[in-house]
């Protein structure tokens, strides 16, 4: 979620595959901007 909405829905065998790299980028696509904060990824 960003800003109230689901931005990336993610299937359980990608989910397995994604590293906190890969998740970054996927928001930068997303959104166009970069995330400014990993402890909330990670959260």
């Amino acid at each position: 979620m960003h800003r109230g909405r689901v931005i990336l829905d993610v299937r359980d065998k990608e989910k397995g595959r994604l590293k906190v790299d890969d998740l970054l980028v996927r928001f930068y696509e997303v959104q166009g901007e970069a995330f400014s904060s990993d402890r909330m990824l990670l959260a």
